[in-house]
Parts: C-alpha cells; structure tokens; sequence
C-alpha cells in the first residue's frame, strides 16, 4: 500500500466545509460521508492508479487522478500518484466549478 498524504487545506478546508454544509441539515449523513472519503482514501492508496487521468492545462499538476467518493458519487477526490506516496490533493463536490477551483488553489 501506498503511504497517503493530505495536502493540509484537505484538512483544514474541503472537509471541514463538506461537513459543515452536510451536517446543517443531517450531522449523521455528514459523519457517513466523511467516513466514506476515508475509504476512498484507503481504496487509493492500496490501487494508486485506480482513477483516471484529470486533464488540465496546469503543467505542474500533469498525472493528476480523480475517483469519485465510495457510495457518493457526487464527491471528487483530486489526487497525485507519486512513486511511494498518494498525494490527496482536493476534494469536493463534482457541482462545483471544477477548472476554477483547481486554477484558483494550485496545491502543488
């Protein structure tokens, strides 16, 4: 198995806000969610090229993967298979703006 990283503003950012707006109508739902990321996150790290390539016109994210959430389709994780190592580098509803998301928090 791959070692995982988060990149810090996963922690501090995406899943606090996926929480907070799950959790303001249903705090279980919001708890089920964040436990399937974390599978999702496990599923990565045992099969690191599972997702397929993410094209974006951002040279230093070439090789970037997306997979979306176990059981929650609607949630994307963003991430970088890198020799050793799975960088998980967003993550976030496929609603949102994707390119403009991306473009606008380069993490790497």
């Amino acid at each position: 198995m791959a070692r995982i990283s988060r990149h810090p503003l996963v922690q501090e950012k995406d899943l606090p806000q996926i929480y907070a707006f799950i959790a303001g109508d249903n705090p279980d739902a919001a708890v089920r969610v964040l436990d399937a990321i974390d599978k999702t996150f496990e599923l990565i790290g045992h099969s690191p090229y599972i997702g397929p390539l993410y094209s974006i016109e951002i040279p230093v994210l070439g090789g970037l993967r997306m997979i979306p959430v176990l059981g929650y389709p609607r949630y994307l994780v963003f991430y970088h298979p890198v020799v050793d190592e799975v960088r998980i580098l967003y993550v976030f509803h496929g609603m949102r703006n994707i390119s403009e998301r991306i473009f606008g928090d380069n993490r790497m």
